[in-house]
C-alpha cells in the first residue's frame, strides 16, 4: 500500500507541475483503481483534492459500453456505431453518467485500438448523436469545476 500511495502522490505532483493545477478527476489505466488498495488510496486522494474518482464517487455512474473491443482485444465493431451510441444515450438513467470513449486520429502509438479510435471519432461527430442528446435532454459536461462532497 505504501508504494502505491507514494506513486499516486508522485503522479499528482507531476500532473500539477506539467499542467499548473490539480486534475479535474482521477482514474487509472485499465481501471486498476477498482481493486484494493488502489481504490482506497485514490478515493482518499480524490477526497483531499475535492475531485471525483471514476466509478468510486457516489452520484456519478461510469459506463464503458462504448468500446470497440472485448476484454481480450477481439474487435466489437457494433459497439461503436451511431445506432449503438444513440441507444446508450436513450437508455441513460437520470443523473450523471461518465461514458468512456477513446477517440483518436489513428496516429497514436497504441496500434491495438487505432482503427477503433478513428471509428469512435466518426461516431461521436455524427449529427445523429447530437440529435439524440438534444432529444433525451442530455447535457455534455466536463469534470472541471465539479466539487465532490467530502
Amino acid at each position: 500500500g505504501a508504494a502505491v500511495g507514494a506513486e499516486i502522490e508522485r503522479q499528482l505532483r507531476t500532473f500539477h507541475q506539467l499542467v499548473g493545477r490539480a486534475p479535474t478527476h482521477l482514474d487509472s489505466h485499465q481501471h486498476v483503481h477498482r481493486t484494493p488498495p488502489v481504490r482506497r488510496l485514490l478515493r482518499n486522494a480524490g477526497q483531499r483534492l475535492g475531485v471525483p474518482v471514476r466509478d468510486v464517487t457516489q452520484g456519478i455512474k461510469y459506463s464503458g459500453a462504448f468500446y470497440g473491443q472485448d476484454g481480450k482485444g477481439a474487435p466489437l465493431p457494433d459497439a461503436i456505431t451511431v445506432p449503438t451510441l444513440v441507444r446508450l444515450i436513450e437508455e441513460l438513467d437520470p443523473g450523471v453518467t461518465e461514458l468512456g470513449c477513446h477517440p483518436g486520429d489513428g496516429t497514436e502509438l497504441d496500434n491495438t485500438y487505432a482503427q477503433e479510435r478513428l471509428r469512435e471519432v466518426e461516431t461521436l461527430c455524427d449529427p445523429r448523436v447530437r440529435e439524440a442528446l438534444e432529444k433525451a435532454d442530455v447535457g455534455l459536461r466536463s469534470f472541471a469545476g465539479w466539487i465532490t462532497p467530502l
